[in-house]
């Protein structure tokens, strides 16, 4: 299970400060454990953009969502970007549900998916002309055999 930063901070208790245990410690000790999710939230969003789109290479989306993830349904359409940072969202609206999502997928990183660029004959003939030229004499040079002996003999 992977989980936010703020899952390991310690929570206050009744002496005030951060002494009591974290929610993390809590889960532990009923046979529940967490590992900390990465916190850049750049490439949370990337991540989380490139599981919404088809593959080319087969077809398949990286993310399925059913209609049993109600949460998840109701919450996301509803998310703005931040208006300072466009790699984020406006964490003032609900975003638990996007982030653990976030967190699930960087527990498994994707590659964004290049984009396949078609070579027109255009561009094929420039990448021809655009090739260093061999001088047409050294390749002469190289096919004649020099033999200058019948010369002597005459």
């Amino acid at each position: 299970r992977i989980a936010g930063n703020d899952v390991f901070n310690k929570k206050p208790d009744y002496k005030g400060g951060g002494q009591g245990k974290s929610t993390s410690e809590v889960m532990s000790e009923y046979g529940i454990h967490f590992n900390p999710g990465d916190s850049l939230r750049t490439l949370k969003i990337r991540q989380f953009r490139e599981r919404l789109k088809v593959r080319k290479s087969d077809g398949k989306p990286m993310l399925y969502i059913t209609e049993r993830c109600r949460q998840f349904i109701r919450t996301i359409p509803n998310l703005v970007m931040d208006e300072k940072t466009y790699e984020d969202i406006d964490t003032s609206g609900e975003d638990h549900i996007y982030d653990e999502t976030c967190n699930l997928c960087m527990a498994r990183p994707l590659m964004p998916e290049l984009p396949v660029t078609q070579i027109t004959e255009d561009d094929k003939r420039i990448e021809e002309l655009s090739k260093p030229m061999s001088n047409q004499y050294d390749r002469f040079e190289h096919d004649v055999v020099h033999d200058f002996s019948s010369f002597g003999s005459m």
